[in-house]
């Protein structure tokens, strides 16, 4: 059940970030929504991440 919350949170954070930087496709972040939103799909990789391996551990 963990892994496939994982892979849910790295799908939504690369949704976000192409939903973000799509508008201008210099693919830099100019505005400071724009810093806040990557921080947080940015949080949103790591932790899923760490639910995918926290899965493995335990079994």
């Amino acid at each position: 059940m963990k892994k496939i919350i994982g892979v849910l949170c790295i799908i939504a954070a690369i949704a976000i970030t192409i939903m973000t930087l799509d508008e201008d496709l210099n693919y830099a972040p100019q505005t400071f929504g724009q810093y806040i939103s990557l921080m947080f799909c940015t949080a949103l990789t790591i932790g899923g991440a760490f639910l995918i391996m926290s899965e493995n551990k335990e079994s």
